[in-house]
């Protein structure tokens, strides 16, 4: 079983890229939840026997997974639109769970090992998707596509491969060479792809993984030749597309552009304000409605109309599904949002308390790695949809890595 989900990984991407060139119908990618599901489901019996040392993660999962569909019903919410919505929320739990029913921490390296490779190829990809194909911005996805809007799996694809190399290079298991490479490409490509949030991301993982890390020679040159790295690309950025420069440049302009609540060019849902500006819009401050959303599955959305709710019909021009963050807030509230990022915040300080430990028993590579992805994907559910969509499978490989960590450290 261990063998035939690192395959679904990967036809999962596989079939993504040709629904994303035309070839088959973007529905084959619902087959993989499907049969996810029904996989994890008769192998109910594992979780407590591989993961039932992980209450921190596995306690705010279930109260999730209780409260939500009960929501849903206790207001009268059509069950095609809860069912589907249990689809798409469940997603990174069930990845997450498989990972760690069916691996090891030994598996899941070399596997996190194969993901880093895959960057060659994706590079490759965006060269033939900028200087052949003459693709740009939202339409470079490197090996996960073509279609506008790829490039959000793209980018988070890039912090994958960054954290990944740059960890490995703070704890003396990568070349210096490599990640040279892994980084100067990453920045080329977000700068031919505009993904210019990427740039506060990669910011992000090197604050965090040298604070994780011990301090070192390694340290001190690893940050000497990114700085002149990110130099590099910010000069290709601004000779590709020059008024983007500008706003990545410009600190106001550029939270203007993360906020993208301008409905002509984005969406129309702050991104940064997203709580208050639903809870005056749609909630009218009334506090009960505030804490417990409007019910699991009312702003269901899907591109086949059967699993489209009311709400949706009524206001997906506001594009709030393509927020992680009002998607669950407008059906689940504080609660459930609460409840839905809880685990992986929990993730986060677990291994920040116990990096001393970490580092000393020479799992560095993966706590720093780890500790940066569960940062960044809770600023990712304010900023995409990532979370929720199929690209979650990323998170939860990511997010996996720290869990086998904590796991290890908690057995002593």
């Amino acid at each position: 079983m261990a063998d035939f989900l690192a395959i679904e990984f990967v036809l999962l991407f596989v079939v993504n890229f040709l629904s994303n060139i035309g070839l088959i119908p973007s529905a084959f990618t619902y087959v993989f939840d499907i049969v996810n599901l029904c996989i994890l489901l008769s192998n109910a019996r594992l979780i407590g026997k591989r993961v039932g040392n992980e209450p921190f993660f596995n306690v705010p999962v279930a109260l999730f997974a209780v409260i939500a569909p009960l929501s849903g019903i206790i207001n009268t919410i059509a069950p095609q639109y809860i069912i589907w919505q249990a689809i798409s929320f469940s997603r990174l739990f069930v990845w997450i769970y498989l990972f760690r029913i069916f691996w090891d921490k030994d598996y899941i390296r070399a596997f996190m090992g194969f993901v880093y490779k895959m960057q060659v190829p994706n590079v490759i990809f965006v060269l033939i998707q900028y200087y052949v194909l003459g693709l740009f911005q939202d339409n470079i996805g490197g090996i996960f596509g073509v279609e506008r809007g790829c490039n959000g799996i793209l980018n988070v694809y890039l912090c994958i491969v960054v954290a990944w190399g740059l960890n490995l290079y703070l704890a003396k298991e990568g070349r210096l060479s490599g990640l040279l490479l892994t980084v100067l490409s990453a920045l080329l490509i977000a700068a031919v792809a505009e993904l210019k949030f990427f740039f506060v991301e990669f910011a992000l993982i090197v604050a965090i993984s040298i604070l994780y890390a011990r301090v070192s020679r390694k340290t001190i040159v690893s940050v000497a030749a990114i700085v002149l790295l990110i130099a590099v690309a910010l000069s290709v950025f601004a000779a590709i597309n020059p008024l983007q420069y500008e706003t990545l440049v410009d600190f106001d302009a550029l939270m203007t552009e993360a906020d993208n609540a301008n409905i002509e060019t984005g969406y129309g849902i702050s991104r940064l304000n997203a709580f208050s500006q639903i809870s005056e819009q749609f909630f009218n401050g009334d506090l009960f409605t505030m804490m417990f959303g409007f019910g699991f599955g009312s702003a269901s959305q899907s591109s086949m109309s059967f699993f489209c709710s009311p709400f949706f019909s009524l206001y997906g021009w506001l594009n709030y599904h393509f927020l992680t963050s009002a998607m669950v807030f407008i059906q689940l509230g504080y609660i459930g949002t609460v409840l839905f990022v809880m685990p992986v915040a929990l993730l986060g300080i677990m291994l920040i308390a116990r990096r001393g430990d970490i580092v000393r028993k020479g799992f560095a590579t993966s706590g720093g790695f780890s500790i940066a992805m569960c940062i960044l994907f809770l600023i990712n559910c304010m900023y995409n949809n990532t979370a929720v969509t199929y690209p979650a499978v990323l998170w939860a490989l990511s997010l996996c890595v720290g869990l086998f960590i904590v796991s290890e450290m908690r057995r002593g």
